[in-house]
């Protein structure tokens, strides 16, 4: 499987001087998913863009498009992307992902990761 990052809510953590940025890299965002680790699912992450998806471009999408071909033609089995919710609203993803019949999972969020609570812990961010 490969997990492409290209920043975006999910991957947000808060700024010194107030609001939020892309800045967790998508090994901290699969190290923050309980129990992969003992799946024996082999990941390889492509840390691919960390910019709000505001600031995703379309020969960025292009770019994409072609690594994820390339990544099938090689072999993978799935793929994930991860961003938030106001990039993947400006497009259908289906005509980014050039899967066909393999599997790929757009992962977005509504808010940063580090201000998640899971499992009754709290993210980095969050008071305690």
């Amino acid at each position: 499987m490969v997990l492409f990052g290209l920043g975006g809510t999910i991957a947000m953590v808060a700024r010194a001087g107030g609001g939020v940025a892309p800045a967790l890299t998508p090994e901290q965002l699969l190290a923050a998913v309980p129990g992969l680790a003992d799946t024996g699912i082999d990941v390889d992450v492509v840390d691919f863009r960390q910019v709000p998806g505001a600031s995703v471009s379309l020969a960025d999408l292009d770019l994409l498009a072609r690594e994820i071909e390339i990544r099938f033609a090689g072999g993978t089995d799935g793929v994930v992307i991860t961003q938030g919710p106001t990039f993947f609203s400006r497009l259908d993803h289906r005509s980014v992902v050039p899967a066909g019949d393999r599997p790929t999972k757009v992962g977005l969020a509504a808010w940063p990761a580090s201000l998640s609570v899971h499992g009754g812990h709290r993210g980095p961010d969050l008071p305690r």
